[in-house]
């Protein structure tokens, strides 16, 4: 289902996108860069998400059942997570970019179908690969925590104090430090 959905949204930001973007007056470079915009926050706020074991302690996540699966295939399985506002800034420019005429269409739809079809096979090879169906593993994946090896802050945020307290002033400057202290300035800056 999630495969599906994806095909049906990237297809649709291909072929009506740019009238979509056309009847709103949008122009094409602020959906680019607004959907970098978009790809930054949700990077920066998932960066900055406090760990789990901060929030409460261990547990495993709620209960799942198939209802909620199907209730989460589009939002948000797939808008956010596999077709996200980078790959829907990218489908509305390569369609507006693409050449007139029916002879590249048929081309195009084809390799959505065979990339949606190889994206439901991999899912579902992973899932029994762990001897699970494909609903099981999406609900053991969704109660996973994540990874210790995963970048993110051990804190949310820092006072000054806390910031000193880790500092050593007595500590050796590294000569990488002294060349960029003893290097002339450059502009205007007020030392």
């Amino acid at each position: 289902m999630i495969a599906l959905n994806g095909l049906i949204l990237i297809l649709t930001s291909i072929f009506i996108g740019t009238h979509i973007l056309a009847f709103f007056g949008i122009s094409l470079p602020v959906v680019q860069v607004g959907g970098g915009l978009v790809v930054i926050s949700t990077g920066w706020t998932l960066l900055r998400q406090p760990d789990r074991d901060d929030a409460g302690g261990k547990g495993a996540g709620p209960e799942c059942s198939e209802a909620d699966y199907s209730r989460q295939a589009f939002y948000p399985l797939t808008l956010p997570l596999t077709v996200g506002p980078g790959s829907i800034s990218v489908a509305i420019t390569v369609g507006a970019n693409r050449p007139e005429g029916s002879e590249w269409h048929w081309p195009l739809i084809a390799g959505m179908l065979l990339g949606a079809v190889l994206q439901a096979a991999a899912l579902e090879a992973k899932a029994a690969a762990e001897g699970l169906t494909l609903e099981d593993w999406l609900g053991k994946l969704a109660a996973t925590e994540a990874p210790a090896s995963q970048a993110r802050p051990r804190k949310g945020r820092y006072n000054l104090a806390e910031l000193m307290a880790q500092c050593d002033p007595n500590a050796p400057m590294s000569a990488e430090d002294r060349v960029w202290l003893d290097a002339p300035a450059v502009g205007r800056e007020a030392l």
